[in-house]
């Protein structure tokens, strides 16, 4: 009984994790939106040290500059961060360019 008190408790924390989103706008424009492209990049210690950090303007966006960057949980990230009690943490990291 006490392990499905710890699975709900576990997977409530997790759903509450899931639903951040953090939009942060780099160049301002009055042109329509485009797609952004998704990154997966991997943070340790509660998100503060990333393990790799290639998302840089030459290589997300050669042909421009960068619009916005989106940072998301999702479920799966959120599920690997408190599986690995914050070790290891993936952010789905959506950047859009302005072309």
């Amino acid at each position: 009984m006490k392990f499905l008190q710890k699975l709900s408790i576990f997977l409530i924390f997790i759903s509450f994790l899931s639903c951040a989103n953090f939009r942060y706008i780099v160049s301002k424009s009055d042109k329509p939106r485009t797609s952004e492209s998704i990154h997966v990049r991997l943070f340790t210690i509660w998100y503060i040290v990333p393990v790799y950090n290639d998302l840089d303007q030459k290589t997300v966006c050669p042909n421009g500059r960068i619009r916005t960057v989106n940072m998301q949980f999702s479920i799966l990230n959120a599920a690997v961060c408190g599986s690995t009690l914050f070790l290891l943490c993936p952010h789905t990291v959506g950047v859009e360019c302005l072309e």
